[in-house]
């Protein structure tokens, strides 16, 4: 008997080992693609969490505030205070 696992669990099966083993950014890519696939506050969170724990605290607080799903709105605010404001 065939046994089907969704997208979703596959990918929040990785994001978990991965988290477990260390590897932030590989769980960090993981959880980009389960949040753009499945967008619940649990996914929000299982990216949150990647950032947290690669010590990007501004990206997580972005994403749990719904300022950035992926913190691509943060990187851009955190490069602009870092050249001065221009850009």
């Amino acid at each position: 008997m065939e046994q089907h696992v969704s997208t979703r669990e596959v990918l929040k099966a990785l994001v978990e080992h991965y988290l477990s083993i260390y590897q932030y950014e590989t769980a960090r890519w993981h959880a980009e693609r389960l949040f753009a696939h499945a967008p619940s506050e649990e996914t929000r969170h299982f990216l949150a969490t990647c950032y947290t724990r690669m010590g990007r605290h501004r990206h997580a607080y972005c994403v749990l505030t719904g300022l950035a799903t992926t913190g691509t709105v943060c990187s851009r605010e955190h490069a602009e205070l870092h050249s001065g404001g221009q850009g």
